[in-house]
């Protein structure tokens, strides 16, 4: 299995000189087992074919999702069966090129850097999740998990030295419901909500001029972005399956070969592949590919993920992801968010209050799995509905409600 032809000859004659037997006798033997190799290889590849046309037949709806699976098992086969797969070579020049890749590696922070406003969520996940990583965001219908996947993707490119493109897919939302959660964000000051942001015209007279204002500072920051090349919005009318994500990454990647991309996915359980298998298989399947698309294209897939029926006011746990297992072997990362001020209304203890004397959410970031840092537990963010904003909760406020979490019967986290 030496895939150096010289070698190969040398190692022959090798064995012709300790052994006696011919060196024709010896070479036709390796050209035997060589033989049966590739027949091997023929092999299992025409299974792969063989299960993709069945499949087809029987689930014609989702031709394009089992094409991109079968697609994914041959990339994976030839990953395999590479022929310095057995050789000690091959695993030598492995090493060797993962070493100088960490040695001529830049000074810079290996993982992204989030800016103020998610400050303890950047030290929480101080490490190496630029590329080949799969994260999962969880959270109850009105959590704010999609205002905080927007949040978190704006924080990311709108540093400057994480030089990223992040792609934002809702399928839950369209592209007209998602864009003003991105200008609010972007405009940063907590005081444009969205409805001012959709309805210019009519709340610059009730409220005032300075929202024009304030709106055109969101737009333009957006739309910087997008021309620096630094953001793409796609909704479900570009595309709501994992096939389109495969040709969207590949286009990408074939565009910009050496930039970091970070895709959001929202939501997981909302996409349209393999709709006609059975439920857990098809989970099964999606995660699984997801997965593959990260390390295959090399760059980081955020993906939101749907409860299990879980009872109002209990924390989630890893469990509670509609069909988890595979989800929990798959991923680097797994977030909960859980709004104790939705779940338990005036009954919450975790909420902040705004300039006009309301309550709004402070959010719990429940950090259960993590592969990126050694760091589980939990995060605080207080959440701004009116404009999808987020910012790192005041220390002393938590500490606050610190002593009722730890009593509770359904925490499942440490604390900071």
């Amino acid at each position: 299995n030496e895939p150096n032809h010289i070698l190969q000859e040398q190692m022959c004659q090798t064995l012709h000189n300790y052994t006696g037997f011919s060196l024709p006798a010896i070479q036709d033997e390796l050209k035997r087992r060589l033989s049966a190799q590739e027949e091997e290889r023929h092999r299992a590849r025409e299974l792969v074919l063989h299960k993709m046309v069945n499949d087809i037949r029987r689930h014609p709806g989702d031709a394009e999702a089992i094409l991109i699976n079968a697609q994914s098992s041959i990339r994976n086969l030839n990953k395999q069966q590479k022929t310095d797969a057995y050789s000690f070579e091959g695993t030598v020049s492995a090493i060797m090129s993962q070493k100088l890749n960490e040695e001529n590696r830049s000074q810079k922070y290996s993982g992204y850097l989030l800016g103020q406003d998610l400050a303890s969520l950047e030290t929480a996940l101080s490490g190496e999740w630029q590329k080949d990583v799969f994260v999962c965001i969880g959270g109850r219908a009105n959590s704010g998990k999609s205002s905080f996947c927007v949040k978190l993707l704006w924080s990311i490119i709108s540093q400057s030295s994480n030089d990223v493109l992040g792609v934002y897919l809702t399928i839950d939302d369209t592209f007209s419901q998602l864009l003003p959660k991105f200008v609010c964000i972007a405009e940063g000051s907590r005081e444009l909500e969205i409805n001012w942001a959709t309805n210019p015209n009519y709340y610059s007279k009730v409220l005032g001029p300075e929202i024009i204002e304030k709106r055109s500072i969101g737009y333009e920051r957006v739309l910087k972005a997008i021309r620096e090349q630094r953001l793409m919005i796609k909704d479900m009318n570009d595309g709501n399956s994992i096939a389109y994500m495969e040709t969207l990454l590949a286009g990408l990647r074939s565009k910009y070969p050496d930039k970091k991309i970070v895709l959001v996915l929202d939501n997981f359980h909302v996409l349209k592949d393999f709709a006609s298998f059975e439920e857990r298989v098809r989970y099964k399947t999606m995660s699984s590919l997801l997965k593959q698309l990260a390390t295959t294209y090399h760059m980081t897939l955020i993906s939101t993920m749907e409860y299990t029926k879980l009872p109002m006011g209990t924390r989630p746990t890893n469990s509670s992801i509609a069909e988890s297992v595979q989800m929990e072997y798959d991923t680097n990362l797994i977030i909960h968010l859980y709004n104790e001020l939705h779940e338990l209304g005036q009954n919450a203890t975790h909420y902040h209050i705004d300039s006009k004397g309301n309550k709004l959410p402070r959010i719990e970031v429940m950090i259960s799995k993590n592969k990126i840092s050694s760091f589980k537990g939990t995060l605080y963010y207080d959440m701004y509905p009116s404009c999808s904003d987020f910012v790192q909760a005041p220390e002393g406020c938590v500490a606050a409600n610190v002593a009722k979490l730890l009593t509770s019967p359904t925490r499942e986290f440490s604390l900071l």
